[in-house]
């Protein structure tokens, strides 16, 4: 079956540096850059979208943010407290016909 464009979404946090770009890995795939609404206020959430050509079946989709000094988010699982969360936010998806 041919491919159709599924959309991803979701909302982007980098604290007090903000999030300058959002980047997203379907599967073991290069890392894409995603689309993202002008800054809020304060700046540090950004809602993003990433419009993906998708075949049917199960996926994996990974997310990371890259901070206003252009660090990319790290995939170290790291718990909120007492320096904020991180690791990439992964989630499995199945994309239906």
């Amino acid at each position: 079956m041919q491919d159709s464009v599924v959309l991803l979404g979701e909302i982007a946090f980098a604290g007090n540096w903000g999030a300058n770009k959002v980047k997203v890995r379907i599967n073991d795939g290069a890392w894409q850059e995603a689309i993202l609404q002008p800054e809020n206020d304060p700046p540090t959430w950004h809602f993003w979208r990433y419009d993906w050509a998708g075949n049917l079946g199960r996926h994996t989709v990974a997310v990371r943010a890259v901070d206003g000094m252009g660090e990319p988010q790290t995939d170290e699982v790291r718990e909120p407290h007492p320096e904020g969360a991180s690791g990439y936010h992964i989630i499995p998806i199945e994309v239906f016909g």
